[in-house]
């Protein structure tokens, strides 16, 4: 998927989004990258990431593309220390 665009979802409906991984806590991103032992995604690419901060519930990720193209996405899920 060319332009993914992710939104995190709970019981009352949307809770975040992002676009572009590193508009958003660059360093913060970063640093999660490396606790998770995952490599990194490329600065400037429009790869989508959040961290949050979650209670333990159900929640749903959804992935759309911001030019509503097509393709296949992967969703990946860390817990941080």
């Amino acid at each position: 998927m060319p332009g993914p665009f992710i939104t995190l979802y709970d019981y009352t409906g949307p809770i975040a989004t992002n676009d572009d991984w590193d508009d958003d806590f660059l360093f913060q991103m970063s640093e999660a990258f490396a606790q998770a032992r995952t490599s990194q995604f490329d600065v400037g690419g429009s790869d989508s990431a959040m961290i949050r901060e979650l209670e333990p519930g159900l929640y749903t990720v959804s992935v759309n593309d911001v030019n509503s193209d097509s393709g296949i996405t992967l969703v990946e899920v860390f817990e941080l220390p």
